[in-house]
């Protein structure tokens, strides 16, 4: 699990970002931590969604099935306070491919009152409400990614085109992985996975192909053609 928290407009922080979970079991759990910035109470509640991936690294969201449940699912969290979260998954247990979902942490809407009287007003009422996407895999005991480079090549503005495919039975995340590039003459570079376009969504499920962009920026050390190597952290 990632450590990594997110914020949206410093009211609402969310951790972790990225739960690796399994299909049964006590690691088919995870806690999620939802702490409120803010100054007053909010409330949020946990919603879940399947989520599929296609070559561009593009997402799509379906009604989750009931896979994966939140308990408590809504929680009111008064100012500079953490609520945390179990998140586990219920579906099938024998499962032979990892699944992906999206866990939301949803803000639920507020009124805010007219600002010069305090009072609450009908002209004056504003709905307000923040929503962070979360990112859970369900992957089986013995399943495990493993990139391989298809090709690589210059756009017409520098930048290293570079087409990976995940040849393994888990799923890549390639945020995750290191960059090693280099050319001809010997010249290499590393730059940070930051740097790297991946698309909408940076999982690489197993069987599919993707196109990532490092720009031009990055590599100015490197002449010609280029070659280069992922290695999954």
């Amino acid at each position: 699990m990632s450590g990594v928290w997110a914020s949206s407009a410093k009211a609402m922080q969310v951790s972790p970002m990225v739960a690796e979970i399994t299909p049964s079991g006590p690691k088919s759990t995870y806690r999620m931590a939802i702490r409120n910035d803010s100054a007053t109470p909010i409330t949020v509640e946990i919603v879940s969604f399947s989520l599929a991936v296609d070559d561009q690294g593009a997402q799509t969201l379906a009604e989750d099935a009931g896979d994966i449940i939140a308990y408590p699912p809504q929680s009111i969290i008064p100012p500079g306070r953490e609520q945390l979260v179990n998140v586990r998954y219920v579906g099938a247990a024998d499962i032979t491919s990892p699944k992906m979902y999206v866990v939301r942490a949803a803000q639920l809407p507020v009124r805010l009152g007219d600002a010069q009287t305090d009072a609450p007003s009908d002209a004056a009422e504003v709905k307000v409400g923040f929503n962070i996407n979360t990112h859970v895999f369900v992957s089986p005991p013995g399943t495990e990614p493993e990139v391989r480079v298809s090709s690589v090549r210059r756009a017409e503005n520098g930048d290293a085109l570079i087409s990976v495919f995940n040849a393994g039975t888990g799923i890549a995340r390639l945020r995750r992985a290191r960059y090693h590039l280099s050319d001809a003459a010997g010249h290499q570079v590393e730059p940070p996975a930051s740097d790297v376009q991946l698309g909408q969504v940076s999982a690489l499920p197993a069987g599919q192909s993707r196109e990532l962009r490092i720009p031009a920026a990055a590599i100015t050390a490197l002449v010609g053609e280029i070659a280069a190597v992922i290695r999954l952290e």
